[in-house]
């Protein structure tokens, strides 16, 4: 009897040791999001109470001077006096008791709480009909030619990625510019895609389908309306500083003239409000300068200096510090997720990293970018020299090596280089240095917006007690 030979060992299946799945990718992106999202979420909360509560005295004097005017026709509580007993004990006390102190914080924060909610409902009435016309504008946006064989080759690209996402497929616009990009958002009739010029001359087909369908399945994942979100937290951010600004600066009170327009439904005043608060009209206002008044004219915004603190202090600190970095790693997140799911539909993960690739080394800056919110695009925008610690983009190589590891040429994993073992390095190195100074900065808002609150009361303070007083002797009681 014959021994049978043995079958030979099974040959490895080529590619990294850690292979992945495009669905425990996706899997875990999504879960990686939203608890990043969460973070962001408690953290914006967190930043709305900072603000709310230095804003605090305007809205109870404001409250109270009304009730004080209506006392003198029909009797009426008196809300300052109530006000003052509320926080006296924690001004006379020797020791600082915390609970009762929080508690107080957060029942004195209610108007501007209420407050932010009015102005984000309002930016949402004023900026969602308008953002379209808004970014097509700065971007200079056209429609796709049909006489153009590229451009017509995009259309039927989009459409058949949107099929196989079984979606609808989005309005498709052209941005004539050199670099090589894409993005896409809410559009007057549903969702909108823009790509460059520069990205239909210098990639193929396979490589213009693979980054169609990482926009697709951005659309698909819900990226938009997270993106709408975001973009109305910057606004709301952005119209914070305009309205602290608006004591001191000619620029800043013409931009809430034209949000005042915009609510009342003038179309222009409504793009215009858009693309103001996309950040543009607030480097304006910076960088304004002041003719010289007179003395008092210069003096007069000093009982107010406390929110003209809050605005050009309190906001942009906490959102650098607070809402900064969990927002970039949670929208890193959803574009690692919408690369797994373009691998999905496209079956091709190697065509996806070679058009990264090529992107990455033709360019992706649009200098129009700088006044837009910055999930809107696919790609970084922004040059290359420019440090983005915080970016909402993943690295260019960091994309291609998870695309590696859902099964992309090998060939394609980007080096580990000196550079890489530096950066990590340097990390390791700063990192104990950093965080002390994040504390720091973070303490030092929050102190900042308690000396806000002491600023409004010392300038605020005598007054409204005589007026008060003199209001109150003169009404019901």
């Amino acid at each position: 009897m014959t021994d049978t030979p043995a079958s030979p060992a099974p040959r490895p299946i080529p590619g990294p040791a850690d292979r992945e799945s495009f669905l425990a990718a996706q899997a875990r992106h999504r879960a990686a999001g939203r608890r990043r999202g969460i973070v962001a979420s408690l953290l914006a909360v967190l930043l709305a109470f900072l603000v709310a509560v230095p804003t605090a005295p305007l809205a109870y004097v404001a409250a109270g001077l009304v009730a004080d005017l209506v006392n003198l026709v029909v009797p009426m509580p008196d809300l300052l006096g109530r006000g003052y007993a509320l926080v006296a004990p924690f001004a006379t006390a020797d020791e600082i008791a915390w609970r009762p102190l929080l508690s107080t914080l957060l029942l004195w924060s209610l108007p501007g709480f209420a407050g932010l909610v009015l102005l984000w409902v309002g930016l949402a009435r004023v900026t969602r009909a308008t953002t379209p016309a808004a970014i097509e504008a700065t971007l200079g946006l056209r429609a796709a030619r049909d006489d153009d064989l590229e451009e017509r080759q995009l259309a039927n690209v989009v459409e058949e990625i949107a099929i196989a996402a079984q979606l609808p497929p989005p309005t498709v616009r052209i941005a004539d510019r050199a670099s090589v990009n894409l993005g896409a958002y809410a559009g007057a009739d549903g969702p909108a895609m823009f790509v460059t010029r520069g990205l239909l001359d210098r990639l193929d087909r396979a490589a213009t389908q693979a980054l169609v369908a990482h926009l697709v399945a951005g659309i698909g994942n819900g990226d938009l309306a997270l993106g709408d979100r975001l973009r109305r937290v910057q606004e709301l951010a952005g119209l914070l500083m305009t309205v602290a600004q608006a004591p001191v600066s000619g620029a800043a009170r013409a931009v809430l003239a034209e949000l005042w327009r915009a609510l009342r439904g003038d179309p222009l005043a409504r793009v215009n409000a858009a693309s103001d608060l996309f950040g543009g009209a607030i480097a304006r206002n910076l960088a304004e300068r002041r003719p010289r008044h007179s003395r008092w004219r210069d003096l007069a915004p000093l009982p107010l200096l406390g929110p003209i603190a809050i605005g050009l202090v309190v906001v942009p600190l906490g959102q650098l510090l607070l809402l900064a970095a969990p927002l970039g790693l949670a929208w890193r997140s959803r574009r690692l997720l919408a690369d797994a799911t373009a691998v999905q539909l496209t079956r091709d993960p190697s065509a996806l990293a070679t058009a990264l690739s090529e992107a990455d080394t033709a360019g992706t800056d649009l200098p129009e970018a700088r006044n837009l919110v910055a999930n809107l695009f696919a790609l970084s925008p922004w040059p290359k020299a420019t440090v983005q610690v915080l970016s909402p983009w993943p690295k260019i190589e960091a994309r291609v090596a998870a695309l590696v590891r859902q099964g992309a040429n090998p060939d394609l994993a980007p080096a580990a280089g000196m550079h890489g073992c530096l950066v990590a390095l340097l990390s390791l190195l700063l990192v104990p240095v950093l965080a002390p100074v994040a504390l720091l900065l973070a303490l030092g808002t929050l102190v900042g917006g308690l000396a806000a609150i002491a600023i409004t009361t010392l300038f605020l303070g005598p007054p409204v007690a005589l007026l008060h007083w003199l209001l109150r002797m003169a009404g019901h009681g």
